[in-house]
């Protein structure tokens, strides 16, 4: 009865998630469609500029993953190879983008079958990573938008107050859980209460080892200025330019929308918001809708490419593991 209960709710969830992504990519579509020539302009990128876009987001894809070697490093105890992990990495986008969670289950199987990493382990460091990267992304905004000095950009229309608001509501919500747990016992007897207090204590010990919060930071703000000519280059072949600040923002949203998911892979939503992006940056709702659906399909040809290259035995391996029944997965990245 109870399993029958949670079935159908699960249901429920994905034919609602289904429908969301049909009507959004449905509007985003209105948009992509609305001037032809705008269209044919961006469809007339150069090779080499999708050349220098690629090798970009390889960049990007391998500094992401010498992050979370360093993630798993400090609160798994556990030291993985950088390129084994970027292989990991590259399969599990890749199978995310077609099937979602498939790339989850594999990563949460591979990481117990060959590291011996338990679930709830490596589950409470991927929550650090996703609280961190967030509030990261939001002050990285704010702090360039006072260091600029830009007026009329979307920075300034956003405010910068909102944005150190957002990243300061993400920052304090594990010391809030803690500070409840610890003024209301009878919180206590909630089973997810010993939990919650001890990923509460881990964020806590992570913000206080300074060697490790320079180098995450660092390569943050890396990954950051690597998607950030990535943006640039986008916008260029719909013939828009935009400020830093306006490309932080771009970077945070981008970031947000692979930790809180409403459709499969955020499909059509992800699109839509950087049209209102754009069109608030007086770059225009179409240009937006183009860039972000151009970035979605350059993402999954050079993830496709790099999945067969380095990843093909492994891709194998997590069909095999998909097919198979599970008791548990990581985090999606």
């Amino acid at each position: 009865m109870i399993l029958g209960t949670f079935t159908s709710r699960a249901s429920i969830i994905r034919l609602v998630k289904a429908v969301l992504a049909i009507l959004f990519i449905w509007f985003a579509a209105q948009y992509i469609f609305q001037d032809r020539e705008v269209l044919r302009q961006a469809l007339a990128i150069k090779g080499e500029t999708l050349l220098y876009i690629a090798l970009l987001l390889v960049a990007y894809f391998f500094l992401y993953s010498l992050r979370y070697v360093l993630l798993v490093e400090k609160h798994c105890k556990c030291r993985i190879p950088v390129m084994k992990w970027f292989q990991m990495l590259v399969v599990l986008r890749f199978m995310n983008n077609v099937v979602p969670q498939m790339g989850t289950v594999y990563r949460g199987v591979k990481l117990k079958k060959d590291y011996g990493i338990s679930y709830s382990d490596y589950a409470a460091a991927t929550l650090f990573f996703i609280w961190s990267d967030s509030w990261f992304n939001f002050f990285l905004a704010a702090a360039l938008l006072a260091l600029s000095g830009v007026q009329g950009d979307l920075g300034a229309r956003i405010n910068q107050s909102t944005l150190v608001a957002s990243g300061a509501i993400i920052f304090v919500l594990p010391f809030m859980v803690t500070l409840l747990l610890r003024f209301f016992p009878g919180l206590h007897k909630f089973r997810w209460s010993g939990k919650s207090m001890a990923i509460a204590d881990e964020f806590h010990g992570a913000m206080t080892d300074v060697a490790y919060l320079v180098k995450f930071t660092g390569l943050g703000l890396a990954s950051f200025f690597l998607m950030a000519i990535v943006f640039q280059l986008l916008l260029s072949t719909v013939g828009a330019t935009a400020s830093i600040t306006t490309l932080a923002i771009f970077y945070a949203l981008y970031r947000l929308t692979f930790h809180v998911s409403l459709t499969p892979g955020n499909v059509g939503i992800r699109e839509v918001a950087y049209g209102v992006l754009c069109q608030q940056a007086s770059i225009g709702m179409q240009q937006g809708v183009i860039v972000s659906a151009e970035l979605r399909v350059l993402s999954m040809a050079t993830l496709a490419i790099l999945a067969g290259l380095v990843g093909g035995s492994q891709l194998l391996e997590a069909l095999k593991i998909k097919r198979g029944p599970q008791d548990g997965a990581g985090q999606p990245a």
